[in-house]
This record gives C-alpha cells, structure tokens and sequence, in this order.
C-alpha cells in the first residue's frame, strides 16, 4: 500500500495524517513532514504502535532520516561564494548576508550555518560582518528586506547572500542585481526558480552564482528502498544522505534543462 498526506506544513495535520496511517495497521511508514514542530508528537504515536519511519529532511526521534545534509548543503553553497569572492575581490570587503526564517526550525537553519562557515574557510570573514536579516520564506519579502539592508549598508561592498532555500535567495540575487552591487546570491536547495536563474544570464549580470542540489526527485525511490531494508531486517545507519552537486553554469546543462527536467541518474 502507498499513501500520501498532504500536511501543508501544519502540526496539527501531521499528526492527524499519523493517526489515519496507523489506522491503516502499517508495517512501515515513509513520513515525509517538514513541520519540526510535529516531530515528536507524532512520532509518539508511531513508537507506541511500533511502527518503523523513514523521515525526510528534518529529524524526528527514533526515526530513520533520509535526505540532504543541511549543513553540508550550506557549506558546499558557501565554500563556492568564498571562492568566487576571493578570485573576484581577492575577500575584501565581503560580507555575508543570511535570510533567517524564525519560523523554519533548527534542521533548515543549519544551511545558514554550514554557508557561513564555509565562506569563512575561504575568505576569513569576521563576526561583525555576518548579518542575519528576518525573512518570512516568501519571494517578495526576501526581495524587500535585501533591497531595505542593501540601501542602509553602502559600505558594505561585497554581500555573499542566502537563505534557507531557493525561494528567497532567488529574489535575494535580485536585489543585489537592483541595488547594483558588487555582490552575489548562492543558493541551496537545487529549486528550479534557480535553475532557471542559472541559465538566466551570467553571474555579472544576475547576481545569482549557482545552487548546492540534492535531488528531490529521487527522494522517493531511495526512502523506499531504506523502508525495504528496515522490513527485510537489514542494518540500516540513523542518517542516509542523499548526494549534494554544486551547480552552476559550467555544469548546469548536465542536469537539467532550461526549463527543470532532470536530466539522467543521480550522481554517484
């Protein structure tokens, strides 16, 4: 049997798609929430019943995780903007600018993390020119609230942005690209609004360098295939991460074309 509950982020929806599943007495369960906020109650409710989970993205206790590396998808991001801040600018004057979304939760937050740290392996950046601004996970606010730290930081030369995904870093590169300034958007989550940005124009121009992917695509057919070893009795590691690509111009047209479609296998 295969389901699916579409929970549209809400707590109490996930744990009501919990309560309908076991109703149905599964053997296991992929649960695909990204509300943090509904993990343990919910995987309350699957321990008592014994139910094996495969969870997706954000941690749920006594679950199987399966999905991106957070950190490590903000540090391939940020190793890359670091790189093109010293090639560019040789790392002066960079500052790095994170979108925050207060709302998202500790896993999604740890992208911030892993691209602030990797810009600064790179370039050194010191504490009091990393800068969170608050953003509400929508286009049109992450271009407001970049545009409005953009017009009250002139100084600030070279801003190295991103936020927690790609529908506000997107916009992000956009208000760089208004604002003209020197600076660039690098994004982490492989969404097609930046893929298209990508094949949208050069990084001059946009603003917009490039993306760290994970394949959502594929999401499916590898946490099934946990879920199988879990009922076949196989060991089966907490974590399972799913290959993390950097992309860019150089690279993008062997993945996906100018409209999304992914092109070939997952990465080994």
């Amino acid at each position: 049997m295969v389901g699916n509950c579409d929970i549209e982020f809400d707590p109490a929806k996930a744990l009501g798609c919990t309560e309908t599943v076991l109703q149905l007495n599964p053997d296991a369960v992929v649960f695909p929430n990204w509300q943090e906020s509904a993990a343990e109650a919910s995987m309350a409710l699957y321990n008592e019943a014994r139910v094996p989970v495969v969870n997706m993205d954000v941690f749920h206790p006594n679950a199987i995780f399966f999905g991106a590396d957070n950190f490590t998808s903000g540090a391939i991001s940020g190793i890359n903007a670091g790189l093109y801040a010293k090639d560019q600018w040789d790392c002066k004057d960079v500052w790095i600018l994170l979108g925050e979304n207060l709302t998202a939760g500790k896993a999604p937050d740890l992208r911030l993390v892993g691209f602030q740290q990797g810009i600064q392996a790179v370039c050194g950046v010191p504490a009091e020119r990393v800068v969170r601004i608050p953003v509400d996970g929508s286009t049109e606010q992450g271009l407001q609230a970049t545009l409005d730290w953009l017009t009250g930081n002139p100084d600030a030369l070279h801003p190295l942005a991103a936020s927690l995904d790609d529908v506000v870093t997107v916009p992000m590169s956009r208000a760089l690209e208004q604002a003209g300034r020197d600076g660039i958007a690098s994004g982490q989550g492989g969404e097609l609004n930046a893929i298209e940005r990508i094949y949208e124009g050069p990084v001059e121009q946009t603003k917009f360098l490039g993306t760290a992917a994970y394949f959502p695509e594929f999401y499916g057919d590898f946490a099934v295939a946990v879920l199988i070893d879990i009922l076949e009795g196989k060991a089966v590691p907490q974590e399972v991460h799913i290959s993390h690509v950097y992309l860019d111009r150089d690279n993008i047209a062997d993945f996906y074309t100018t409209d999304g479609v992914l092109i070939g296998d997952l990465p080994s």
